[in-house]
Formats: C-alpha cells, structure tokens, sequence
C-alpha cells in the first residue's frame, strides 16, 4: 500500500510536466525591440512554437541593463511557460552590480546556449574618424568624449571600461536603452563613440566609422575593421547567450526544451538569423550554459573591483 500510495503521488507531480505545453509560452527578452538579441528571440520563438504545437510569444520587458526583464523571470513559476532569452551580462554580472536585483544566478536553470559574437568600437557621423583620433582626442580632454553604452554591466559597457583602460583614457559614458537608439544617436551625429553588437554595426557600415572590432582577429563579415589589438590596444569583448528557465523547472520540461532547443538552433531560419545578426552559432546544453556563465561570472569580478563599482 505504501508503494501504491508513492506511485499516485509521483504520477500526481508529473502529470503536468507530461502535459505540458497545453497553453501558450512567454519568452521574455530583457532589452529593446528591434535590438539583434530581440531579432534573434523571435526568430528562436517561431521555430519553437513550432516543435512544441502551442504559440510561444516574445515580450520585451527592457531597462535597468536586462535586469528587470531577468527578475520578471526569476519571480515567475518555474512551470515551462515562462522562459527568459539573454545574452551573459543579465545573468552573470548584474547580480554582482545591482544590491536589490532581486535575483541570483541560482534564480535560474540554463536550457541552451545558442549563440556568441563580438562588439565594435564605432564613432558618430561627427565622430573621430580613426580608433587612434579618437583616443587622442579622450587623452586631451580627459573625461568630456561622450561614449554611448546600453547601462552598467552590459557588454558594451565593459568593453567602454577595457578600452579606458587600454589607452589610459577617460570617456563620459552616457546610458541608452539599448543598441537601436545609440544606433540612431550616431546617425544623427548626437553622440560621438559607442560599442556595439556586430548585427548593429553592419547596417552602419559605410554611414558612420567603424572603429575597431573588440575580437582575437579580423571577423569575415568586416574584413576592412582592424582589430583593437592590431591597433595596440589589447581589449577583446564577447558575449553569448541563450535560453533560461525559472529555477525548479521540473525535469521532465527541461529535457524536452532543452532537446528542442537544440533542434531548433540548428534550424535554418535561425541559423540564418544568427548570420544577420552578426552572430555565431554555439550550442551548448544546460550544463554546458551553466558552466558558461559561472565562468563569466568569475572573469567578471577582478574587473568589477578594479573600476570601483560597489552594488547599487
């Protein structure tokens, strides 16, 4: 009777895993609309409606550096229906940044990493012209160059931060929402430098200068962009990301997403919005990501310690 009355009480907790999806799914993605991780969230939201058989909705709940979006997520359910899409930066350094974030990294069970690119140093359409009139012109007045970056914490704010370092400079740095209004800021000749993802950089090309690619060698799609190394500054900035769930996810969902989640990566219509967006295609399962960004996480906090920054 014992065993019988375990077996229902087992077979009552998994029922809904077993059932599950039998209603629509929210994926949230922490930043702007239009930004290449949004562009890449819905592209990775169809295909997934697809493999589940129910409808798989992308909402943007952006501001304070992808953190609001990642704790919407981290408070919800851990029931399969409510799923975050992300780059690195909300996951492994806000909570270090951030005093009331609201979450940790153990708010979260990583499903699949699907993607990784490199950042690019750019000026505005009034902007210095070359990586190096730009740093002479920061060198001569220290602290006044203004330099958009999408919030503390963000990719683009540390690869601010390592090209200070780099050439013993200070910029002002001025926070945007996100790629698309710095993007449209440098257009405009509003702001004159900025680090941006590679999808974002590559409508640029041939509107504003491309300063430097922040990567280990030239990339194929900007073979014209010097490295800030050939450049000698040695600074490099990546970030990857991909799909996460609210800690407790029942096993049974997280296998089946992160199954489908790798099927779903490899699918041509993402595959091809990857290459839109600049970014590279990297699978990696629930271990593998988790490890990721505990790694991430680590490199982060020498860097955290030198600038000063104290949780706010």
């Amino acid at each position: 009777m014992r065993k019988l009355v375990m077996l229902l009480a087992c077979l009552v907790w998994a029922a809904p895993a077993w059932a599950w999806p039998d209603r629509p799914i929210q994926v949230i993605v922490p930043f702007p609309a239009g930004g290449v991780v949004d562009v890449l969230a819905r592209g990775m939201a169809q295909a997934l409606s697809e493999k589940l058989g129910t409808g798989v909705a992308v909402v943007n709940r952006d501001g304070a550096a992808g953190s609001i979006g990642a704790r919407a997520v981290a408070q919800a359910r851990p029931d399969g229906y409510t799923l975050l899409f992300t780059p690195n930066g909300p996951i492994a350094t806000q909570p270090q940044l951030l005093r009331d974030a609201g979450y940790s990294m153990a708010s979260f069970q990583p499903i699949c990493q699907v993607f990784a690119g490199y950042f690019f140093f750019v000026a505005g359409r009034d902007g210095p012209p070359t990586a190096r009139e730009a740093i002479a012109a920061a060198r001569a007045a220290p602290g006044t160059l203004a330099f958009a970056f999408g919030g503390v914490g963000t990719a683009p704010y540390w690869g601010m931060l390592a090209l200070q370092r780099a050439a013993g400079v200070e910029f002002n740095g001025i926070t945007f929402r996100g790629d698309p209004p710095i993007a449209t800021a440098l257009l405009g000749g509003e702001i004159p430098l900025a680090v941006l993802a590679g999808g974002t950089t590559a409508g640029l090309v041939g509107r504003v200068p491309i300063l430097a690619a922040l990567a280990p060698q030239r990339l194929p799609d900007f073979p014209d962009v010097p490295t800030a190394r050939e450049l000698g500054l040695d600074v490099e900035e990546s970030q990857f990301g991909g799909l996460l769930a609210p800690a407790g996810l029942p096993a049974p969902i997280l296998q089946r997403l992160e199954a489908e989640c790798a099927a779903v990566a490899s699918d041509a219509r993402v595959t091809q919005t990857l290459r839109t967006a600049r970014f590279s295609p990297v699978q990696r399962n629930a271990a593998g990501f988790a490890a990721a960004l505990a790694a991430e996480a680590e490199a982060k906090r020498p860097l955290i310690a030198a600038a000063g920054l104290r949780p706010q």
